[in-house]
């Protein structure tokens, strides 16, 4: 919406006043956070913060003699902070903090939802948002005081608003379609990761090779041969990790002991291998040939260092931060860089495409895990502190580990082994401690995996489908509200 327009082409009886003119805006306040209860209490009162206005709320109440500022539903509200800066709410009562600037306005010369609606618009979002100091800071009264508020007359007020609720109620029939859709793909997706990991989606082909299997006994028997069996069972394929296991380990201590010049004179030290613990807890009855393990039998995981911001480099080889992790895929909104040298000079920390990378800080949201693989396009990189590396001592397994990870099961593991408070983080060894799933063979594992990468491929597409009719949705409501403050709103 081009404001400056709307300016000149707005009906005779409507005006154009500064903001200063006609409103005002009144900061909030609030005690010591001391004072702060998560209850309700007798002489306590509800202190209002934009988080507050969000799906998540936090109810914070303090005494109502340590604050002087206060509100009814009526009022409207601009978030003064942080990413929320410019933010227009309304339909609380109580105290409200500092974040938030209540409008003041004469409500005989505006309608509550004229105003509302307006303050929502470019008109008066482009200016706040272009105030040069940072958002940290916020706004005060004089930032406001120039921008200008187009008015149109009392009536017209009211019946313009009437149109945008009218118009607005049948787009948000469709985003609600829409978001039930989201949820319904959402179960979808997991209920394919679960079918996956309790081997319910390759139930038949199981049945299919036992069936062989006994066919192949019966027929080999009768020929004067053993036969041989199609279905090999997970110990099977577990007695091969495990070898690799061992292997990986004593090339690592050989490797140590040559760093420190030294030559080991038996093999005594091959007596301090750590075993794997075979006892591990089922989430689930495992299906005919299947097994468990701990996550830790089949993977090892490094975490990256703590480089210093001192050593960042405008380009150069990109650092790969918990913020590049997400929800099995990579983003690289925010980017740091080190010198090129650092590929050589931290090798161990050197990432390759098909790397499998997971946040240790911070590593759920909303019931999904912050795990994916690199692709090519994700390296050269270099791993930070708290984003674990998955080491595999067999690469058979890392496709279907990364289906079984974003499974419930593991999920609400996970959430039971999660540390602090304010920052919740997991342990390296709990998690490797965690059971997983292990299909009978590879051939097994490679028809999940093909099966599941199919099914959430499809899930993805739409998923993408929707949120461009998501926006869509929120663009067809900007086109309404900028007809309706430049007069043309029938």
């Amino acid at each position: 919406m081009n404001h400056e327009n709307v300016y000149e082409n707005l009906p005779d009886d409507w005006k154009v006043v500064p903001f200063s003119e006609v409103m005002d805006i009144q900061g909030g306040s609030q005690p010591a956070k001391k004072f702060f209860k998560s209850e309700p209490q007798e002489g306590y009162i509800r202190l209002l913060q934009i988080r507050d206005f969000g799906k998540k709320p936090v109810p914070t109440f303090v005494p109502k003699d340590l604050v002087t500022k206060f509100c009814k539903k009526d009022d409207i509200f601009i978030a003064r902070y942080g990413a929320s800066l410019g933010r227009i709410l309304t339909g609380m009562e109580g105290a409200y903090n500092v974040a938030l600037a209540k409008v003041l306005y004469e409500r005989d010369f505006f309608d509550k939802g004229y105003l509302f609606y307006l303050l929502k618009t470019p008109i008066f979002q482009t200016p706040i948002k272009m105030i040069s100091r940072s958002a940290q800071n916020g706004f005060n009264k004089d930032d406001l005081r120039p921008i200008k508020i187009p008015i149109a007359p009392l009536e017209q007020q009211k019946r313009i608003v009437a149109k945008i609720e009218e118009l607005f109620s049948h787009i948000d029939a469709g985003i609600d379609a829409l978001n039930k859709a989201k949820q319904l793909l959402k179960q979808y997706r997991q209920s394919v990761l679960k079918a996956a990991v309790t081997g319910e989606l390759t139930k038949q082909w199981r049945e299919d090779r036992l069936k062989d299997d006994v066919q192949g006994s019966t027929s080999a028997a009768g020929a004067g041969s053993a036969g041989a069996a199609k279905l090999e069972p997970a110990s099977q394929l577990l007695e091969r990790i495990l070898k690799e296991r061992r292997q990986k380990w004593e090339t690592q201590q050989l490797a140590q002991f040559k760093a420190k010049g030294k030559v080991p004179k038996d093999d005594k030290w091959k007596g301090k291998y750590p075993e794997p613990n075979i006892d591990v807890k089922k989430f689930f009855e495992e299906p005919t040939g299947w097994a468990w393990a701990e996550i830790g039998t089949v993977t090892d995981m490094l975490s990256g260092h703590a480089f210093k911001k001192a050593e960042y480099t405008g380009s150069g080889v990109r650092l790969f931060q918990i913020a590049n992790v997400s929800f099995g895929h990579t983003k690289w909104d925010e980017v740091e860089h080190l010198p090129e040298s650092y590929l050589k000079d931290w090798a161990n920390l050197s990432l390759n495409e098909g790397d499998i990378l997971m946040a240790l800080n911070r590593p759920l949201l909303s019931k999904r895990l912050k795990i994916s693989r690199l692709s090519k396009a994700d390296v050269p990189a270099i791993l930070y502190q708290r984003v674990g590396k998955f080491q595999f001592y067999s690469d058979l397994i890392s496709d279907y580990f990364l289906i079984y990870m974003q499974s419930h099961f593991y999920i609400n593991r996970l959430e039971e082994q999660l540390q602090g408070v304010n920052i919740p983080f997991i342990n390296k060894g709990k998690l490797l401690e965690t059971p997983i799933s292990i299909p009978s063979s590879i051939q097994e594992m490679e028809m999940i995996v093909e099966k599941v990468n199919s099914k959430l491929a499809s899930i993805d597409r739409i998923e993408n489908e929707i949120q461009v009719h998501l926006k869509k949705a929120e663009t067809n409501k900007q086109s309404i509200l900028a007809s309706a403050f430049s007069g043309k709103l029938n």
